[in-house]
């Protein structure tokens, strides 16, 4: 399975930072304002260059090269992320993470500030079968399938950290993200999503990201950690929609 890009930098398939590296600070953090970009503005990660291609008052759509797309919120929320199994192949996405209706994140930033909110959460994933055919050969299917549920989540400004990317060092605020299915019994299909962002108040922009969706109590693989050519972390059931193609 393919990783999907889980903020800005996260949710896309990703070959990011191998850790986020970040030193906590005991600075008084500034107030940060909630930022705006216009159309043509550019972020240069290490997972290749992201290009805000639309603005909308909904929000903002980042793409790459390989047709993959970031939808974020005016609050900078990754409400949406799509991959494409085939690059410039558009037919559909191969990741599709998506919490609806969107959350509001509260602006000014302030270490401390948390909220919550309910809404419906949809995951692709996919599974290998085994089948043998009318004449006993076996073959593979790779089937995809997209599970939705009732979830809800939760944010918090965690802390005030020093993060270092290789463009430099940052100060920054970690927003953590956790999504969880309110029905316990939807938690089988339904991934449990936690991601951890770092936002910089002076160059205005995530210079890293972390996340990770669990499915039915075990990771199911995704981890990603896209950054600003850029942080390593020191110290301290749902409904199903089955889509398939046929392996030999």
């Amino acid at each position: 399975m393919r990783r999907a890009f889980l903020a800005l930098l996260l949710v896309v398939a990703a070959q990011g930072c191998a850790t986020v590296e970040v030193t906590p600070l005991t600075t008084a953090a500034p107030t940060a304002e909630r930022p705006s970009y216009a159309r043509g503005h550019r972020w240069i990660r290490s997972d290749g260059l992201w290009e805000l291609t639309a603005a909308t008052d909904e929000g903002y759509v980042f793409t790459r090269a390989d047709l993959a797309t970031l939808f974020l919120t005016r609050d900078l929320f990754p409400a949406r992320v799509h991959v494409y199994q085939t690059p410039h192949d558009p037919g559909r996405p191969d990741d599709r993470l998506d919490f609806a209706p969107s959350p509001r994140i509260a602006w000014p930033l302030t270490v401390g500030k948390r909220g919550s909110s309910k809404g419906t959460w949809t995951s692709d994933f996919d599974e290998i079968g085994r089948f043998r055919n009318p004449a006993g050969h076996e073959y593979t299917r790779n089937m995809r399938f997209r599970t939705s549920a009732e979830a809800t989540l939760t944010w918090v400004v965690e802390a005030w950290e020093e993060v270092r990317v290789p463009a430099g060092r940052f100060e920054a605020f970690k927003l953590s993200f956790t999504v969880t299915a309110d029905d316990p019994a939807a938690r089988k299909s339904a991934p449990a999503w936690s991601l951890r962002m770092w936002y910089a108040p002076v160059i205005r922009q995530i210079v890293a990201a972390e996340g990770r969706a669990q499915r039915g109590g075990r990771a199911d693989g995704r981890r990603d950690r896209p950054c600003v050519r850029g942080p390593r972390r020191r110290a301290r059931g749902g409904q199903r929609e089955r889509r398939g193609s046929r392996a030999s």
